[in-house]
């Protein structure tokens, strides 16, 4: 039979016990992070670039029309989904004359 251990030697073995499953989670944990990265190419947030083309005609002299269009690159590795796009212009001033300015 063993000796029963002593403090010292306790206190040990529970270290020891510790190390081991500290060192399971690393290993589990840096496993995950691998398949991420290099299996499934994945980064946490997507790159994007958005360019916005802007044109406008003349409808009238009082009247413009403005369009807006979106182009939309992902340049990372991350997967990007997008669902909707929302362009907003935020201020659309009257197109009034030179002229009319100076009165």
């Amino acid at each position: 039979m063993c000796a029963p251990k002593t403090g010292a030697a306790a206190f040990k073995e529970k270290v020891d016990i510790i190390q081991g499953l500290v060192t399971i989670a690393a290993i589990i944990i840096g496993g995950i992070w691998t398949y991420n990265v290099f299996i499934k190419e994945r980064r946490e947030y997507p790159h994007a670039n958005i360019e916005q083309k802007i044109t406008h005609l003349a409808l009238s002299d009082q009247q413009n029309l403005l369009r807006v269009g979106l182009e939309l690159t992902n340049t990372g590795s991350s997967l990007m989904l997008v669902d909707m796009s929302i362009v907003r212009v935020q201020q659309i001033l009257p197109n009034i004359a030179i002229g009319a300015l100076h009165k």
